[in-house]
């Protein structure tokens, strides 16, 4: 694609600090679950770390004025969902970003395993990347981030640590340098009923034989054992997803305040570097994610109700404002940018973590 200047402009005022500067996009997305409103979805569980609550998984749900709300899908899994976009095979972005392979050797001479960068939970600061031959590139660009400000090494390797954050919380580039989201999006149901369910599993073995005859022929007294083994009764009771009478809204937001953070080593780099960051940020914002959050959570496009993009300025003033043509801006800043091709094979080393391992060990003989 040839670089058309006016084209790569069109967003650059939005580069410009002051009292009229834009400072984000917001994107809101109703959605429905796939048997129709009113239908009973299931939003992800978490652990209760409340002592006193409700023993085991639980849904959390915040009690608003207008009703209970119940989160479907957080910050971290929606940045996931939209790192999808970029990944091979599938990805429909994938060609806008590097592809780093890391290949990682397994015991008893099975079959290596290859892992993306994209799906390192922790991006750029992953130990995939800190136990690798791409380690000194990572150091290097944290290093250059913290000394220099200049975020464009990083952009070469892996520009979506700056679209969804990363942070190098254990410092192995020599500082904690931390790069905050630059968009945001989750899911959240309101005005929700929570439901829940049970069951009883009864083996087949027991419903044909009498009364104490699976334990007489065990030689067992013990259902809790039984069970295990898929012969005696169990019960089971739990949550059983929510109903929501009010909208679920996905919603997105881009901070171009987080964009004009980013600087290069000159004027004419830090253009090229906003530019080719913003329209990864915009894509990952506008484009459509799977509808399977999860099992029983399959959530669409709510078709009464057209997603919803605003510009909001510094003073506080919001308008519409039409994403169309995103992709071709962003293409084209991609490749003014100079985004690798192909795959980049590299190699994780198991030797590099067991020296970690002793020098930790070393370390806290010392201190002991």
């Amino acid at each position: 694609m040839t670089p058309d200047t006016a084209k790569l402009a069109a967003y650059d005022d939005w580069m410009n600090d002051g009292l009229k500067a834009k400072v984000a996009l917001v994107r809101k997305e109703h959605l429905l679950p796939v048997s129709g409103p009113g239908g009973v979805f299931f939003p992800p569980t978490f652990a209760n770390s409340e002592p006193k609550g409700e023993k085991g998984s639980i849904y959390v749900t915040d009690d608003l004025p207008e009703g209970r709300s119940v989160i479907v899908d957080t910050v971290g899994s929606q940045a996931n969902r939209m790192e999808a976009l970029f990944l091979p095979p599938s990805g429909p972005l994938r060609d806008l970003v590097p592809q780093i392979e890391l290949t990682a050797q397994r015991p008893e001479g099975r079959p290596p395993v290859v892992v993306n960068l994209l799906e390192a939970g922790h991006r750029a600061a992953d130990a995939l990347a800190r136990f690798s031959d791409l380690e000194p590139d990572i150091c290097n660009a944290f290093r250059a981030i913290e000394e220099g400000r200049d975020y464009s090494p990083m952009a070469h390797i892996s520009p979506l640590s700056l679209v969804f954050g990363v942070w190098d919380s254990r410092g192995f580039s020599g500082a904690r340098t931390k790069v905050p989201r630059m968009v945001t999006s989750s899911v959240r149901a309101h005005d929700v009923t929570v439901l829940h369910r049970a069951a009883q599993f009864v083996p087949a073995l027991r419903r044909k034989m009498e009364k104490g005859e699976i334990e007489q022929m065990t030689e067992s007294n013990s259902e809790n054992k039984l069970s295990e083994d898929g012969l005696a009764e169990a019960p089971s009771y739990g949550l059983g997803g929510v109903v929501s009478r009010g909208p679920i809204v996905r919603e997105g937001v881009l901070s171009l305040v987080a964009l004009r953070n980013l600087n290069g080593k000159d004027v004419g780099s830090t253009a090229k570097l906003r530019r080719y960051i913003l329209g990864l940020a915009m894509l990952s914002l506008t484009a459509p994610l799977s509808p399977e959050y999860r099992s029983g959570c399959i959530l669409v496009p709510d078709p009464k109700t057209p997603a919803e993009v605003e510009l909001v300025s510094r003073d506080g003033s919001r308008a519409p404002f039409d994403l169309k043509g995103v992709e071709d801006f962003a293409r084209m800043a991609a490749e003014d940018f100079g985004v690798s091709k192909g795959a980049n094979k590299r190699t994780f080393e198991w030797k590099m973590v067991k020296k970690a391992i002793q020098e930790k060990k070393a370390k806290g003989s010392k201190e002991a």
